[in-house]
């Protein structure tokens, strides 16, 4: 940008940021004197800032010589994120979808869509009372931790990439509720009220990297499923290659086909539309067509459940027997 390029990385990114560290605590910039008279520090590096209170932009601290701040950016966010949450107690959360089925394919010319989304509650507002920042939860380091008496809820905030695998799989062993609060799109030129809609208001940046909620209903609706795996049958009457094969499953409980007096169904015409068709589990081999990956299709035909409504309703009968 004309009249930047003299910026470092940290000043770009701290343009409008409008915390610092003063004595160990996080400060506005309004509190402070104008210039080096601030007397207030990096967060991200410890470097020596400057209070700039102008008349025409936005008051802000840059650096006061040419650091090398990589972390500034992140750092910043997570302080000013924290500092949010504790001043307002509540944040609004995304729906909790429970399984999404299965993706959408595209396989001899015919499109399947995407089976309707299932979730368990819609947007909400949730409050807490205590907020930590970086504090170690089991065996990771979330950005954020909400509390609220016993109840425990982590905040990922993505600035620059997000979580990996690892991490990822520490936080389902966890089996604690972590929301992902994306910034990245920002560029780090972001002003407080900005990321206070981000952060409690708006749920458009926000997603569930693991819910416990929907974990639990949907390790429920998996057991009552029977787990089928499918067979390749060739048809011989055709001279196609490509409709040579197709797949089914033996004992469908809808009776979608009867072959010898056996039950059957077409995965790619039966299976994929059909309302208890839960979910789909594939090999990992990207090289085949999607249908020929599949290893295993779900069915809770028998027990007739579709929705999570059902499910609930199925439970709660159950434990009343």
């Amino acid at each position: 940008m004309h009249g930047e390029s003299n910026l470092t990385g940290c000043e770009y990114t701290m343009l409008k940021m409008s915390y610092a560290v003063k004595n160990g605590t996080l400060i506005h910039v309004s509190e402070v004197e104008s210039g080096l008279k601030c007397g207030c520090t990096c967060p991200a590096c410890n470097a020596r800032l400057v209070a700039r209170k102008g008349s025409i932009k936005e008051h802000h601290f840059a650096h006061a010589k040419d650091e090398d701040c990589q972390k500034g950016t992140e750092t910043v966010l997570h302080i000013m994120a924290k500092s949010i949450l504790e001043k307002e107690k509540y944040i609004r959360v995304p729906k909790v979808y429970v399984l999404t089925k299965f993706t959408a394919v595209h396989y001899q010319g015919h499109d399947f869509p995407r089976n309707k989304q299932e979730y368990a509650s819609g947007e909400m507002y949730i409050k807490f009372d205590r907020v930590e920042l970086e504090k170690r939860v089991d065996d990771f380091v979330p950005d954020v931790a909400l509390y609220s008496g016993n109840q425990c809820l982590l905040a990922e905030i993505k600035v620059s990439h997000g979580i990996d695998e690892d991490k990822l799989q520490k936080i389902r062993s966890s089996d604690i509720s972590v929301l992902e609060i994306d910034l990245s799109a920002m560029n780090g030129t972001i002003t407080e009220s900005e990321l206070r809609d981000l952060l409690i208001e708006n749920v458009s940046k926000k997603k569930w990297i693991y819910n416990k909620k929907a974990e639990y209903y949907r390790k429920e609706w998996l057991n009552l499923c029977d787990k089928l795996q499918p067979l390749r049958r060739e048809n011989i009457r055709t001279e196609y290659e490509a409709y040579r094969y197709h797949y089914i499953i033996n004992d469908c409980p809808q009776n979608k086909r009867i072959h010898n007096g056996r039950p059957y169904a077409n995965i790619k015409t039966d299976c994929f539309p059909c309302e208890y068709c839960i979910n789909i589990e594939y090999a990992d081999n990207y090289l085949l067509n999607e249908i020929d990956r599949i290893t295993y299709v779900y069915c809770c035909g028998r027990n007739k459940i579709s929705s999570v409504k059902e499910l609930r309703d199925y439970t709660k009968s159950k434990k009343k027997l």
